[in-house]
């Protein structure tokens, strides 16, 4: 439904994509990224990355990790749910088997 949005296909009709042969080279040890956003006054700005966070060489820090779980899970699950299946992935090399990881995500 999202992306059939006349607000989103209207801004969608304004972006271009293109390839840059040079990111393409260094790719898969880089994951390049550069954006260049022109603003209604036509200021131009950019932002570029060759590893974004998350990648292998910018990992996420265990806080980070655990952030980033909880905003993904918290519109299914409850923060009690997040709590006890975190404490459970955390120790994953514990576990006699993943029973109780799939409990703690039960809907």
């Amino acid at each position: 439904q999202r992306i059939s949005d006349p607000t989103l296909r209207h801004l969608m009709a304004k972006m271009t994509i293109e390839e840059d042969p040079a990111f393409t080279d260094k790719y898969s040890s880089e994951y390049n990224c550069r954006i260049e956003i022109t603003t209604n006054s036509g200021e131009k700005l950019v932002a570029a990355t060759a590893n974004p966070k998350g990648h292998r060489n910018n990992p996420l820090s265990d806080s980070e990790i655990s952030g980033k779980f909880r905003r993904l899970a918290m519109p299914t699950i409850t923060d009690r749910q997040c709590d006890e299946a975190l404490d459970l992935l955390w120790s994953l090399e514990t576990l006699p088997n993943l029973d109780e990881v799939f409990d703690a995500l039960v809907v």
